[in-house]
C-alpha cells in the first residue's frame, strides 16, 4: 500500500509539473507572427514550433511508458536474482557506478560520431 501511496503522489507531482509547464512559455518559445521561412523546407517559425511540439509530446509519452516499465520490472528483477542467490547490492552498485564512471566520456563519444 505504501508504494501505491508514493506512485499517487509522483503522478500527482507530474500532473503538477505539466499543467504549471504549459501556462509558462519563455519568450524564445512564444509563437510569433513572422512569416519568414527558417528552413530549407519554407516552414515558418509558428509552422516548426507546432511540429515541435508534436514530437515533443510523442517523445514525453514514450519515454514515462519505457520508465513506468522500467520501473514495474524492478520488483521481479529483484527477486529473479535473489532467488538465484546473487549478491544484489553489489551488482547494482556495480551497474551505478559503471554508468557515472563511463557516462561522460561515452555520451561525448556519442555525439562525436
Amino acid at each position: 500500500c505504501r508504494a501505491l501511496d508514493v506512485l499517487v503522489i509522483m503522478t500527482l507531482l507530474l500532473m503538477a509539473t505539466l499543467l504549471l509547464t504549459s501556462f509558462y512559455t519563455p519568450d524564445d518559445e512564444k509563437e510569433s507572427s513572422d512569416t519568414t521561412k527558417l528552413d530549407d523546407n519554407n516552414k515558418t517559425h509558428k509552422e516548426l514550433h507546432k511540429e515541435f511540439n508534436v514530437f515533443r509530446r510523442k517523445y514525453i509519452l514514450v519515454y514515462l511508458v519505457i520508465m513506468l516499465a522500467d520501473w514495474m520490472q524492478g520488483t521481479h528483477m529483484y527477486t529473479l536474482y535473489l532467488s538465484y542467490g546473487v549478491n544484489i547490492s553489489a551488482l547494482f552498485l556495480t551497474g551505478f557506478l559503471s554508468g557515472a564512471i563511463f557516462a561522460p566520456f561515452l555520451g561525448s563519444a556519442v555525439d562525436k560520431f
